[in-house]
């Protein structure tokens, strides 16, 4: 499903093939002109007698889809002999009309992040590329304190579609970082989630979020211009990523191996149901199998796990980290594989919901480990200006903001009644918790916030 702000326009295109030009000609030239950040999603239909392709494009802004953008979009339709339909202004009666005839359609494909996913849907797959074994421009993407990795789909002046996992939600503001494989260039810039996928829509089984760049497209277009040069990409961007058979949730959880007769510690990066990633300094050769144990968080005993070394993941340019593998678990007993799948969907679960944290400098940074390690999107405040900034600054009001004891024990702020106050302006959830272990802290909050 794509979850996304407030549709408030809705333009329907449809094109019959005895119109001018090819049968998909019209819809690439209107890729030119819709480019990502402008739709938010876009609904395929077809009809066989006679022979129609209709499209429904939906936008989020008003301020976006200007008179200038409809006129674009209604002069290259007519240009191939198709025609432009704006929804959102029909009256009641022609809007049921217009319904009506939509039923005689068949649906191909719903919820499409992109316009050169709908060309695909249509079975135009020439023009969409192969997923390249280094992606030529990284993408990291900033929830709370955590940065998260990314695979861009498309980019485009007005906005980025980022494959990833740990998909915010909408309304939420991020820091964007993009980065050349071939150059040394980057943009780190600011943007606005307008639409979530949550669910594989993409011949890819991509599951993502479409983000707006918040400043205007006019200076944007300059910046990415120059950077696609020096990252030696055209300026319209589509790029494939890795087809990926389920979503992956981003974590930092420890996990245990044994090692030359020695336990050592790895940490795993990302989990699947049916697969992770860890990052260790112990090279581990493709294809090897190896024993590992992972202490979840369902207060059993620490689950046993075989695992198979499926590839080497890409280092960010000048990084000199530990390398990351990645693992696809061997068969489990039953009982063992509900315990991972279980713990996967609460990890999941957290990757939906941004908590605050406010709490005195030294106990801070225990708390935030332990919910950004468990899957949390998590950001800290020490006092009350910092608490105000964060419960306000991202467009998207937390889902929980936990009060730690400690807040009151430095005299930064003064009484619970004051962070009462501050919190009843943004009208967010609030947990006051006191003398718990990071841990014991984290089961609290996932018993206020998960299913």
């Amino acid at each position: 499903m794509v979850r996304s702000a407030m549709l408030v326009r809705e333009i329907a295109v449809e094109y019959r093939r005895n119109g001018r030009g090819g049968a998909l000609d019209w819809l690439r030239s209107l890729t030119a002109v819709l480019d990502v950040g402008l739709v938010v999603e876009v609904d395929t239909y077809r009809r066989t007698s006679p022979d129609t392709t209709l499209l429904v494009l939906r936008f989020d802004d008003g301020l976006v889809f200007t008179r200038e953008v409809l006129a674009q979009v209604s002069s290259t339709a007519q240009k191939f002999g198709a025609v432009a339909v704006d929804l959102s202004c029909l009256p009641e009666g022609e809007r049921t009309r217009f319904d009506r005839y939509l039923a005689t359609f068949s649906k191909v494909a719903a919820s499409l992040p992109t316009l050169m996913d709908a060309l695909g849907s249509l079975g135009d797959t020439e023009l969409l590329p192969q997923a390249a074994a280094v992606a030529p421009v990284s993408v990291r993407f900033r929830r709370g304190q955590e940065w998260h990795p990314g695979r861009i789909r498309a980019l485009s002046p007005h906005g980025v579609f980022v494959a990833a996992g740990a998909s915010p939600r909408p309304g939420e503001v991020l820091d964007i970082e993009l980065r050349s494989a071939v150059h040394p260039a980057e943009i780190l810039t600011r943007g606005t989630v307008v639409s979530v996928l949550t669910a594989p829509r993409t011949r890819e089984g991509v599951i993502g979020f479409t983000a707006r760049f918040m400043r205007p497209a006019a200076v944007m277009s300059g910046e990415i211009s120059g950077f696609l040069a020096k990252a030696r990409l055209p300026q319209s961007v589509f790029l494939a990523v890795p087809y990926r058979q389920e979503p992956r949730y981003a974590l930092s959880w420890n996990v245990f191996m044994t090692w030359s007769g020695k336990i050592l510690k790895l940490a795993m990066r990302d989990v699947s149901n049916h697969g992770f990633q860890v990052v260790t300094d112990v090279p581990l050769a493709v294809g090897a199998h190896i024993d590992l144990v992972a202490p979840l968080d369902d207060d059993e005993a620490p689950l046993g796990i075989r695992a198979t070394v499926m590839r080497t993941a890409c280092r960010r340019a000048g990084n000199a980290g530990p390398a990351g593998y990645g693992l696809a678990l061997s068969r489990m007993p039953a009982h063992d594989a509900k315990r991972w799948t279980t713990f996967v969907d609460r990890v999941a679960q957290r990757a939906q919901c941004h908590v605050v944290v406010a709490a005195a400098p030294p106990s801070l940074g225990g708390l935030m480990a332990a919910l950004s390690g468990a899957g949390y999107p998590t950001v800290g405040a020490t006092d009350l200006p910092s608490l105000a900034q964060v419960t306000t600054g991202t467009h998207c009001a937390p889902d929980l903001v936990v009060v730690d004891g400690s807040l009151f024990a430095n005299g930064a702020v003064k009484s619970t009644r004051a962070v009462s106050s501050a919190l009843a302006q943004v009208k967010v959830r609030s947990l006051r918790v006191a003398d718990r272990s990071p841990v014991s802290t984290r089961a609290l909050v996932d018993a206020e916030l998960l299913c």
